[in-house]
């Protein structure tokens, strides 16, 4: 569900990378 969010809007990925490291603590968590 997080990595379709980021195909959806690259832009919003670009614009905060910082997203990146909680989408990875996600994954983790998951």
């Amino acid at each position: 569900r997080v990595l379709k969010s980021e195909v959806q809007h690259p832009d919003s990925y670009k614009v905060l990378p910082w997203k990146n490291n909680i989408n990875s603590y996600n994954l983790r968590s998951g």
